[in-house]
């Protein structure tokens, strides 16, 4: 099965590699976003180790390892798995104890075959087109080790946001030929879940600001502004991401 996608292909460099992680290292709404969506995940490693005496994970297309050293501490075995060699050197740079492999799961189905209590897959799902997006998550669920693990993952340009702007936009030619990104809705999501063996069992949405209005705010002001959006239900539409915890089915 091989599937041509120009995401295979966009991180293979160094500076590509540098410069993503770069984006977070500056701060910014994009260091906020990275507080929030982590302390979410926090609070879901806490409820799966209610069932879980041990957690083994799987971060798959883990880039430089940003989710993967914060999810590290939390879990007993972490591996992570992605395409990029530029990638996979900065990922063992950024980590304490994590395994990686390099390769792609859609044509090696060898690779990482688990079993895993946890697969989290993050700027993945939206990134890549429907063919590999569906490919990769079907071969994942084959690696669960049972109808207690999890997968996590999330979205992080949700039409349902202030982003329907640029989509806007995007589908009137009036974006840059390099700002031509996918998007995805909740209901989207639902279905793609549905459709490789998942049911997501929560979602939480989260960026409502927009870096243009978070600039104009104290950084500690914005940040809890997103804490309790977060928080309140039915926000989960309004949010430029939102974070989706799948169960298989």
């Amino acid at each position: 099965m091989t599937i041509k996608t120009e995401y295979r292909d966009q991180f293979q460099s160094r500076e590509a590699a540098a410069s993503y992680d770069a984006q977070y290292a500056q701060g910014g709404y994009a260091g906020l976003l990275d507080q929030v969506e982590k302390e979410i995940l926090r609070e879901r490693i806490v409820t799966i180790r209610r069932t879980h005496p041990g957690i083994d994970m799987l971060d798959f297309a883990c880039g430089t390892g940003r989710i993967t050293a914060f999810l590290e501490a939390l879990v007993d075995r972490s591996v992570g798995l992605d395409i990029s060699p530029s990638m996979l050197e900065r990922a063992r740079m950024n980590t304490a104890r994590t395994e990686f492999v390099c390769g792609d799961l859609t044509t090696d189905p060898a690779l990482c075959p688990g079993p895993f209590d946890l697969i989290v897959t993050f700027r993945f799902v939206t990134n890549a087109g429907p063919q590999l997006r569906e490919a990769a998550l079907l071969r994942l669920r084959d690696r669960f080790r049972g109808k207690d693990s999890r997968l996590i993952f999330n979205v992080h340009r949700s039409i349902h946001s202030y982003l329907v702007l640029h989509w806007v936009m995007q589908k009137l030619k009036r974006t840059a030929p390099d700002h031509d990104w996918h998007y995805m809705s909740i209901p989207e999501a639902h279905r793609l879940a549905r459709r490789c063996g998942f049911e997501i069992e929560s979602l939480t949405g989260f960026g409502f600001l927009s870096s243009h209005i978070a600039g104009r705010l104290p950084s500690q002001l914005a940040l809890k502004i997103e804490r309790l959006m977060s928080r309140i239900p039915g926000f989960n539409w309004f949010g430029s991401e939102f974070i989706a915890v799948c169960r298989p089915v």
